[in-house]
């Protein structure tokens, strides 16, 4: 997951807000972005199936504040996504990914 999450910042890195979002290169970004999201949100799925969600010992899911603080983000990014309108928006809510 680290090579995923480095293309993840490799991508937040080049794209630009103030790009055309018409633009050849924004859907190759804007396409980048949704692969990324789905394979964190693959990675959150599998660790919930793998660790148990609360009640199955220390390696419970849960537990782990990094897990809860993904899975959140992994949420938000896929409720938000299909709603935003502009490029900007979408750039400034990636952003917390990297966290």
């Amino acid at each position: 997951m680290i090579i995923v999450t480095i293309i993840s910042s490799i991508q937040l890195g080049v794209d630009n807000p103030l790009r055309d979002p018409s633009s050849t290169y924004s859907k190759m970004i804007l396409i980048i972005d949704y692969v990324l999201t789905a394979i964190f949100a693959l990675e959150a799925l599998i660790k919930i199936i793998a660790n148990g969600l609360v009640n199955s010992g220390v390696r419970s899911y849960f537990r782990d504040i990094t897990n809860i603080m993904d899975l959140f983000l992994v949420l938000v990014t896929v409720s938000i996504h299909p709603f935003l309108r502009e490029k900007w928006q979408v750039y400034y809510i990636n952003r917390l990914n990297i966290l």
